[in-house]
C-alpha cells in the first residue's frame, strides 16, 4: 500500500524537513520572479519591434499603389530594403517622440478644468520616466533596437504577423549609442535574441 503524506503533522521550525520545505518554496518564488522578469523583457522588446515595424512597413494596398506612382520622402523611407546608420539614428529619434500625441492630449485635458492637479498625472510621469531611462540608455550603454542594416531582418519584420516565439528567436538586435567613448560607437555586433 502506498504511503500517504499526513498534512497535519507538526514540523519543528529548525528541523531538516522544515529547511527543505523552505528551500523548495524559495526556489519556486525565485523561479516565478525569473519567469516574470523574462516575460516583461520580451514584452518590451516586442512592443519596440512593433513600433519599428510600423515605421518601415506600408500597411494598406492603396499606399502601395501610391508609392509605385509617386514616391515622396516618407514613402521612400518605408520602401528601403536596407537602412543605413543615419537612418537608424532617425528612427531612434522618432522612437523617442512616440508619446508626443498622448502628452499633448494630457496637457489639453489638464488645461480645460479648474483643478490644479492633473487628472492623468501618473500616466504622464510614467511616460516621462520611460523616455528618460531610454534616452539615458541610448546615450550611455546603448539602446537595443532591431538590426535594420540586414535585409533579412527588414524582410522578417515586414512579414511579421505578431507571433512571438518563432519571430524573436530569429531576429537580430543591435545596441546603439551616441557616446563616442564606448568602444562600439554606434552599433555593436548584432546578436540573435
Amino acid at each position: 500500500m502506498p504511503k500517504v503524506k499526513r498534512l497535519n503533522k507538526i514540523i519543528h521550525p529548525n528541523s531538516r524537513k522544515a529547511m527543505e520545505l523552505a528551500s523548495k518554496e524559495h526556489h519556486k518564488a525565485r523561479h516565478a520572479r525569473t519567469v516574470e522578469c523574462t516575460k516583461n523583457k520580451t514584452n518590451v522588446l516586442i512592443k519596440k519591434i512593433q513600433w519599428f515595424r510600423e515605421q518601415i512597413t506600408i500597411e494598406n494596398q492603396q499606399e502601395k499603389m501610391e508609392t509605385e506612382i509617386e514616391i515622396d520622402e516618407s514613402q521612400a523611407f518605408k520602401v528601403k530594403n536596407i537602412y543605413s546608420i543615419e537612418d537608424m539614428h532617425k528612427l531612434i529619434d522618432l522612437y523617442f517622440h512616440r508619446f508626443d500625441d498622448e502628452i499633448e492630449q494630457i496637457k489639453l485635458k489638464n488645461s480645460i478644468g479648474k483643478r490644479n492637479i492633473g487628472q492623468h498625472f501618473s500616466r504622464e510621469k510614467s511616460i516621462q520616466m520611460t523616455l528618460e531611462s531610454e534616452k539615458n540608455e541610448y546615450e550611455t550603454s546603448g539602446l537595443s533596437v532591431p538590426d535594420l542594416t540586414l535585409s533579412d531582418n527588414v524582410n522578417l519584420i515586414r512579414s511579421w504577423k505578431g507571433e512571438r516565439i518563432r519571430f524573436t528567436l530569429s531576429l537580430r538586435v543591435r545596441s546603439g549609442t551616441l557616446n563616442p567613448e564606448v568602444s562600439y560607437s554606434f552599433f555593436s555586433d548584432s546578436k540573435v535574441i
